[in-house]
């Protein structure tokens, strides 16, 4: 098990974040010491610690995630016949829950560039190969095939060539490593792109409001580059999904509402946007 700490950024110094900074260096302590000995730290616990974990779930006003993945952690600590596997989960689960509340937009945006930059640097001559790859079959540029709309003959056809192209890069640089190590570069590689690669191009003509759609990249006259939005299945998911969007971004004026799409039947989130339609009556979508 590999160990990387996971720290929260305090920008707003309360007696909360604080106590909140607290636990999280003491969670990082244990899960430092299960990453690298695979031993529950029973024997190690700094009896100030935990019964400063308890004081704070004691005094916590609410009882929410973070509070909850708090006792959690210190009931598995407690336990020494915990498995080392599960308290390894719920401690870096615990510690992203508090990152989640402590940090605030401009550092949780920060993180997840720098997240994002390792492996869009480790795969950028992948992503410009398949990028000029045409998939024969359709006569169309992989990288304005869609595989949340396609057939089934078509999305198996896009995995493949990404799978193909995928396993040829990695073996390039990982050829004398061993087969566990490069079968698990080629499944991130394969998944990295296939994720990038899920873009449509359509005319401004075809997008309608309340679309299946968002707009990626405008080439201005060239087209538009759309991806599909993210689905759900009922009404009370896309509602939920909705608060916590406008709860992560406050600075967002114009509220987000669900809507169930016309084009696959499911529930997406946009925003709610004043619009004419054909006959030029002011309506909301």
């Amino acid at each position: 098990m590999h160990y990387n700490p996971i720290l929260p950024s305090i920008t707003e110094f309360s007696k909360e974040n604080l106590d909140l900074m607290r636990i999280a260096q003491f969670l990082n302590q244990c899960r430092k010491f299960v990453c690298r000995h695979q031993q529950h730290p029973f024997d190690n616990l700094c009896k100030d610690d935990m019964n400063f974990m308890s004081k704070f779930i004691k005094d916590a006003s609410a009882q929410n995630g973070v509070t909850k993945g708090i006792a959690l952690s210190r009931d598995y600590l407690l336990n020494k016949d915990c498995k080392i596997v599960a308290l390894g989960a719920q401690l870096t689960q615990t510690l992203r829950k508090i990152c989640r509340q402590v940090d605030s937009i401009g550092v949780k945006k920060i993180k997840k560039q720098r997240a994002d930059n390792g492996m869009a640097r480790r795969y950028r001559h992948l992503s410009k190969t398949l990028k000029r790859e045409k998939i024969k079959k359709t006569n169309q540029l992989l990288q304005y095939a869609d595989v949340a709309s396609g057939t089934a003959s078509e999305n198996f056809l896009i995995r493949r060539i990404v799978e193909k192209r995928s396993a040829q890069v990695v073996n390039r640089h990982y050829k004398s490593s061993r087969r566990e190590i490069v079968r698990y570069h080629e499944k991130r590689a394969k998944s990295f792109n296939m994720y990038n690669l899920n873009f449509a191009k359509y005319n401004i003509e075809e997008r309608y409001l309340n679309t299946h759609w968002k707009v990626i990249r405008n080439y201005g006259n060239d087209g538009i580059i759309f991806k599909s939005k993210r689905s759900y299945n009922s009404l009370e998911e896309a509602t939920s999904a909705s608060k916590d969007y406008m709860a992560k971004h406050p600075e967002d004026c114009v509220p987000m509402s669900p809507y169930q799409c016309r084009f696959c039947g499911k529930w997406h989130i946009g925003h709610d946007r004043l619009y004419y339609d054909d006959d030029t009556n002011l309506q909301i979508g």
